[in-house]
């Protein structure tokens, strides 16, 4: 047999089968939000869930989420899709890497130290190391 032959064939079933790039699990992303209500734009690292290559959920750091309840999931086999919830604010979502510590690059927010003039503690979050938000931080 001609190797054209067998070089396009196996060409063929590569393509026909769909091989899978993108298994289920929980995915680091960059996703880009649009509203065109107010016209706001933001940009979030956030994690992701991924279920027969459809992005089912995006968990945000607070503990919140969006899923199904809010969007129709979206194919992501190639690393990315967009899509917009069900009150038409715009997503773009792009895959970085697999797993979850999204954040381990920055340290945990905290609750600032500071004690405001009412005499109630203060409820900023800071990551500065003097445990004070930017309002009371005096190392400025």
């Amino acid at each position: 047999m001609n190797l054209k032959y067998i070089f396009s064939f196996i060409l063929f079933l590569l393509i026909s089968c769909n091989i899978s790039t993108i298994s289920d699990g929980v995915y680091c992303v960059e996703v880009e939000r649009y509203n065109p209500r107010t016209l706001k734009e933001s940009s979030y690292t956030l994690t992701a869930e991924v279920k027969n290559e459809k992005l089912v959920r995006l968990y945000f750091p607070n503990g919140g989420y969006i899923d199904y309840d809010d969007f129709n999931p979206s194919n992501i086999s190639s690393g990315t899709t967009s899509f917009s919830d069900f009150r038409g604010v715009q997503f773009k979502v792009k895959i970085i890497k697999k797993g979850t510590d999204c954040f381990d690059a920055f340290p945990e927010l905290k609750r600032c130290t500071a004690i405001t003039k009412s005499g109630e503690r203060c409820k900023n979050k800071t990551r500065n190391k003097s445990g004070r938000c930017y309002l009371h931080d005096k190392n400025k």
